[in-house]
């Protein structure tokens, strides 16, 4: 059984690419047995899902300054349809 109750944010305000390179991505949400909570994900050039991320993360300005997890495939719709 999954506790999320999908309130899972990202928040690109708060995200940055550090000077090596890594995309560091700032996460908050709410999971019904643990409470809220706040999470950092690193992807690294060599992550399956870099490309994207960085994308994400260098074109913030697209979205509000938080997208949640049901707007993530919109999302990754326009990063593969080339949208930039």
């Amino acid at each position: 059984m999954n506790d999320s109750i999908g309130m899972e944010r990202y928040w690109l305000e708060e995200s940055e690419i550090d000077a090596e390179g890594t995309v560091i991505l700032r996460l908050a949400g709410w999971e019904r047995h643990r409470g809220q909570y706040g999470a950092v994900r690193w992807y690294q050039p060599e992550s399956p899902d870099y490309d994207f991320w960085w994308w994400v993360v260098t074109h913030g300005d697209r979205w509000p300054d938080s997208f949640s997890e049901a707007d993530l495939p919109g999302v990754r719709q326009q990063y593969e349809d080339g949208v930039v």
